[in-house]
């Protein structure tokens, strides 16, 4: 996985490659509260950098706090280039043996109700 040195080099790369951040729930340079999100932003007040995660009983989970904004940008880069990875995993085709499974269980549905239907029928 490729390295990020600043949350600017983070925006950067994002946008090269097209990544709607905010559709994701991924909000840079952002304190956001709502629940289902993943943030950075810079705490001026502290001086140091926050990287957090909302969750979705609307408590924050925070994953780095502190003063080195390369580990922080690369701690929300890698949390990114995850979230992607898992909905590529979600989107892809099933599996050879996922899609005998499903066949297998359709045929034995399709004999049971033919089945049922001649003996219905019988009586």
């Amino acid at each position: 996985m490729d390295q990020v040195h600043s949350v600017e080099e983070l925006l950067q790369r994002a946008a090269e490659r097209g990544m709607p951040l905010e559709k994701m729930r991924f909000f840079i340079n952002e304190n956001r509260q709502e629940p289902r999100c993943f943030g950075i932003y810079h705490d001026d007040e502290a001086d140091r950098w926050i990287v957090y995660k909302n969750k979705a009983d609307g408590s924050r989970a925070v994953r780095y706090a502190g003063p080195d904004e390369a580990y922080a940008a690369q701690e929300i880069w890698a949390k990114i280039n995850s979230e992607i990875e898992l909905r590529r995993a979600k989107a892809a085709p099933e599996g050879e043996a996922a899609r005998r499974a499903r066949r297998a269980r359709t045929i034995k549905s399709a004999l049971a109700v033919g089945a049922a239907a001649i003996l219905l029928g019988a009586f």
